[in-house]
């Protein structure tokens, strides 16, 4: 009974119009800009706090508490993470030195469940919750509910998935004089994996391709002032990795690449420090 309301939920999530087929909108005026508290979401990039910018980066670590099985739903226990930094690029790590401080730090652990629908299918619900800290003082509860439909399997030697996710994200502020906020996500996106056969003690160099297409219904403004950006944005990215994947004390830790993001006045190409999607 389970599987079979998974299964409905999973055929309304894919009959939503794809972010890809959206016409790119122009922000609304009233449209708010994206605060750094959503990072963990939304992963790295340029944030806006209280009008400064601020450069953050995502760490998506996580730890499988249990494979999922044809009778039994796996659960996962995801930490993701994210910090920031006031004035500083990533160009600082090769001209001069890496930052002496954090200005910023949010933390939203929660658990995923993966029901193994069949061979190929795989429904995950997620739900997360944590707090955010700007300048060394706790700013606000953070939390987020989703769902990610995935299928895959091998061609021509390579692992290929295609993934569909819903996010709701929100926070509340400590402050009662800034008004509490939220987003929608919707995620659509290929990837493919493929070993190069170079390995690194027991693990073998893993390379992945993967793209995505966002769609948000209410665009946030991006932090710089007279840019634009839109509702729908499209990305691409190679990702770094192994198989098996380093862990430390049986925490996966994330894979090193590079993107490249079109998202209005702010496209550009970006160091990418996660897992696909």
């Amino acid at each position: 009974m389970v599987k079979g309301l998974l299964g409905v939920i999973a055929l309304a999530q894919c009959s939503l119009p794809r972010a890809g087929a959206a016409p790119a909108a122009v922000e609304p005026p009233a449209s708010q800009p994206a605060s750094y508290v959503f990072a963990t979401e939304l992963g790295s990039g340029v944030y806006d706090v209280g009008g400064r910018t601020l450069l953050v980066y995502r760490l998506p670590l996580g730890v499988d508490l249990r494979e999922a099985t044809a009778d039994s739903p796996g659960l996962r226990l995801t930490l993701p993470a994210a910090v920031g930094f006031f004035n500083y690029s990533p160009v600082d790590l090769v001209h001069t030195q890496l930052p002496s401080h954090l200005d910023a730090v949010s933390f939203v652990p929660g658990l995923l469940v993966d029901f193994k629908m069949d061979e190929h299918w795989r429904i995950e619900p997620y739900a997360r919750a944590g707090g955010s800290f700007a300048s060394g003082d706790f700013d606000g509860w953070l939390y987020g509910l989703g769902t990610s439909n995935i299928y895959q399997w091998q061609m021509h030697g390579m692992h290929a998935r295609v993934l569909n996710d819903m996010l709701f994200a929100g926070v509340i502020y400590k402050n009662p004089t800034d008004p509490n906020d939220n987003l929608v996500r919707v995620r659509n996106g290929p990837e493919l994996r493929r070993l190069s056969g170079l390995t690194i003690g027991q693990h073998e160099i893993e390379l992945s391709v993967y793209g995505f297409a966002d769609y948000f219904p209410d665009a946030p403004r991006p932090p710089v002032a007279g840019t634009r950006t839109s509702r729908v944005q499209v990305g691409a990215r190679v990702l770094i990795g192994a198989a098996p994947q380093w862990r430390i004390h049986n925490i996966e830790l994330p894979r090193l690449g590079i993107g490249y993001r079109f998202a209005g006045d702010l496209s550009g190409w970006h160091l990418d420090i996660s897992t696909p999607f």
